[in-house]
C-alpha cells in the first residue's frame, strides 16, 4: 500500500527524495537518471515527468506491440527494458524511431522514457544515438540505469546526467514517518528497527512497514532471504574440500538468486561485502575486488551468466583453501 501511495504522490515527497530539485526542469533537454537503486530511479523519473508536464497524476495504459509491452498516455511512451526479454529488445529501437518521425498528437513534444536502458547490451546501444538525434526537435528522452559502466559513453554524452544518491538514514526515516502519518498506518511501529533490518533500503522498508501494520506488530523481524542465500553459499564453500560440491552449491544458489531478477551489480556487491568479512579472505582484499569487478563487467556482455558466476566463485574458493593461487 505504501509503495503504491509513494509512486502515486511522488511530487508531494520530493523534498525527502531529491530536495525538490526537479521543479525547474523542462522538455528542452534529455535526462539520464542514474541511481544504484532501481526503485529510486522509478520514483525520480515519475517525479521528473510530473514536473515537466505539469501533470497532477501519471496513470499510463499498458499496451502490447509485437514482442514487447509498454505503457502510453497522451504524448508519453514508457518502456521498461527490464520487463522485455533480451531477444525482443531489438524491437524497441524500431518502435521509437517510428514514433519520433511522427509529429506529436498532443502537446509540443513526445516524451519517451526508456527505463533500465543499461539492460540493452552496450554493443547495441550506439544505434540509439541516431534515434536521439532524429528526435532532438520533437522529443524529450528520459533514460535510466543502475549500472553506469554498462551504458555507452556516446549515449551518455547526449543527456543531462542526473545522479540520484541513496537516501541517508535521517532522510529515509523522515520520509517513512511522513508517509505513515499521511496514510494513517504504522502506528507504534519502530521505524529505526525497520530501517536497520532492511539495510537502509526504501522499497524493502515500505514492504516491511505494510507487513507490520497488517500483523499489528511494532518491531521489524525482516530477514533478507537473498543475503541469507549468499551467506549459506559462502559458508558451504568455506567448509567443503570438494571442488565438485563447491561448483554444485554455487550453481544452485546463483540460479535461485537469478530467478528473482536481482541485478548482477547487487549480487556481485553483496558477495564482495560478505567475502571481505571472512577472516581467511581479509588479506586478499585487492584480489577479491579485482575478481568481482572483472566478473561484473563480463556479466554485462555474456549470454551464459551462470558460467561467469561459477568462475568468480571458484577463484574465491581457491583463495579460501589455497591462499594466493598461481
Amino acid at each position: 500500500m505504501l509503495i503504491a501511495d509513494l509512486v502515486k504522490n511522488v511530487t508531494k515527497y520530493s523534498e525527502y527524495l531529491n530536495d525538490g530539485s526537479f521543479s525547474n526542469l523542462s522538455t528542452d533537454m534529455n535526462y539520464f537518471v542514474y541511481s544504484k537503486d532501481s526503485y529510486m530511479n522509478m520514483l525520480s523519473i515519475n517525479d521528473i515527468l510530473l514536473n515537466i508536464t505539469d501533470r497532477k497524476t501519471y496513470n499510463p495504459i499498458g499496451k502490447t506491440l509485437d514482442m514487447f509491452s509498454y505503457k502510453r498516455i497522451d504524448n508519453i511512451v514508457d518502456i521498461d527494458c527490464d520487463s522485455i526479454q533480451r531477444k525482443c529488445r531489438g524491437s524497441i529501437h524500431e518502435f521509437i524511431l517510428k514514433t519520433v518521425k511522427r509529429s506529436p498528437m498532443y502537446f509540443e513534444k513526445h516524451i519517451i522514457i526508456i527505463r533500465n536502458f543499461d539492460k540493452i547490451l552496450p554493443k547495441f546501444q550506439d544505434v540509439y544515438k541516431s534515434v536521439f538525434e532524429i528526435g532532438a526537435k520533437n522529443t524529450c528522452f528520459i533514460i535510466s540505469g543502475t549500472n553506469y559502466s554498462s551504458i555507452s559513453q556516446n549515449v551518455v554524452n547526449m543527456f543531462s546526467f542526473m545522479r540520484i544518491p541513496l537516501l541517508k538514514k535521517n532522510s529515509l526515516k523522515a520520509l517513512l514517518e511522513k508517509l505513515c502519518s499521511d496514510m494513517d498506518v504504522g502506528d507504534g511501529i519502530n521505524i529505526d528497527s525497520v530501517i536497520k533490518a532492511c539495510d537502509y533500503d526504501l522499497f524493502t522498508s515500505l514492504c516491511d512497514i505494510d507487513k507490520l501494520n497488517d500483523s499489528s506488530e511494532t518491531k521489524s523481524s525482516f530477514v533478507n532471504v537473498f543475503e541469507t542465500e549468499i551467506n549459506s553459499m559462502l559458508d558451504t564453500l568455506r567448509k567443503t574440500k570438494s571442488l565438485e560440491k563447491a561448483i554444485e552449491c554455487v550453481r544452485f544458489s546463483v540460479n535461485k538468486l537469478m530467478l528473482y531478477s536481482l541485478t548482477d551489480g547487487w549480487i556481485c556487491n553483496k558477495i564482495l561485502q560478505k567475502c571481505l568479512k571472512i577472516s581467511k579472505l581479509k588479506k586478499y582484499n585487492h584480489e577479491l575486488v579485482e575478481i568481482v569487478s572483472r566478473a561484473n563487467v563480463s556479466l554485462n556482455t555474456c549470454n551464459k551468466k551462470i558460467f561467469v558466476y561459477e568462475l568468480m566463485m571458484i577463484e574465491i574458493y581457491e583463495f579460501m583453501h589455497v591462499g594466493n593461487p598461481p
